[in-house]
């Protein structure tokens, strides 16, 4: 590990590099030079190739994980809590979580409620689900065969994860590769991870209580910070690569459309509009119809009952 270390290092290639050797898997982790994305490279793991394939079949099944994956990685990110090493939720853990949340969510087995729920519906549900209604203390997570949750005693669990302390929960998550071993045991700030979960759920009922306009975004900047540099320097990446189709701008060069003038051309006046007379005026004001009023708020809500 610490040869191939200082091969890269020696070429140029990479920016930054660190090695976490105390780590349950270890794990060398490096940013590119050319253009700043970051990497993990881990030895000996034969079972990679198969989760890789396994999580893009589940991409492909469930097309709403990977906008949910982008934005709870940004959301544990700019809090510290997404690197497994450190306690928190690494991004194989959180795609499992993501993936059993979707599983179970009423909509995928309602036509009618599927067509109707939105991705801010399903981060609102994601958030007071592990943030108020999974029980930490006795159940564990299956994703395979279509998902399940099961009592950790009866799978040989426990509670064993180093967040079980006094007053300390637990994420338990059977890995799909190999059911024997728990992802989520080394997720020992779970119960931080909670009580973010579920700030981050009474930050949306906030913004739905408080009637927001609809200007104002439900994510910034309650939940992320958009000017935060990974946010900023992705988008600065994005808008220097070259583009996927020739003849496209880049996001950078994108030129704002030109505003149609007001102006009226010379050889053409305007023409003149006619007077109406006091009781033409009084006439036509009163052929219009009055303007309805603007729906409540409450009429544009999405109530799951009455799916």
């Amino acid at each position: 590990m610490k040869m191939l270390a200082d091969h890269l290092l020696a070429k140029g290639e990479i920016s930054w590099l660190e090695i976490i050797e105390s780590a349950k898997v270890p794990v060398i982790k490096i940013r590119s030079q050319s253009c700043g994305l970051r990497a993990d490279v881990v030895f000996n793991q034969p079972d990679g190739i198969e989760t890789s394939k396994f999580i893009r079949a589940r991409l492909k099944e469930f097309p709403q994980m990977k906008p949910l994956l982008l934005f709870l990685k940004y959301f544990l990110l700019q809090r510290g809590l997404h690197e497994t090493y450190g306690g928190g939720m690494g991004s194989y853990l959180l795609c499992n979580v993501v993936l059993h949340f979707l599983q179970r969510h009423p909509a995928k087995s309602n036509p009618r409620q599927y067509a109707a729920t939105s991705l801010g519906h399903l981060l609102h549900d994601f958030l007071k689900y592990y943030g108020q209604e999974f029980r930490y203390d006795s159940q564990g997570v299956s994703v395979l065969n279509g998902g399940c949750t099961f009592q950790k005693a009866d799978r040989g669990f426990g509670n064993k994860g180093k967040g079980n302390g006094k007053g300390g929960i637990s994420l338990c998550i059977e890995s799909p590769m190999m059911p024997t071993m728990d992802l989520g045991g080394a997720c020992f700030r779970m119960a931080v991870l909670r009580n973010l979960f579920h700030h981050g759920f009474h930050c949306i009922c906030h913004l739905f209580v408080a009637r927001s306009p609809p200007e104002v975004s439900m994510l910034c900047p309650l939940l992320l910070d958009p000017a935060h540099p990974v946010i900023t320097d992705r988008y600065k990446l994005m808008s220097e690569q070259p583009v996927a189709m020739p003849g496209m701008k880049r996001a950078s060069e994108q030129e704002e459309p030109p505003q149609e003038s007001a102006t009226v051309p010379e050889d053409k006046p305007p023409p003149k509009k006619k007077r109406r007379k006091a009781s033409e005026q009084e006439s036509v004001l009163a052929s219009k119809p009055e303007a309805s009023a603007p729906e409540s708020w409450t009429d544009n809500v999405l109530v799951w009952e009455d799916l």
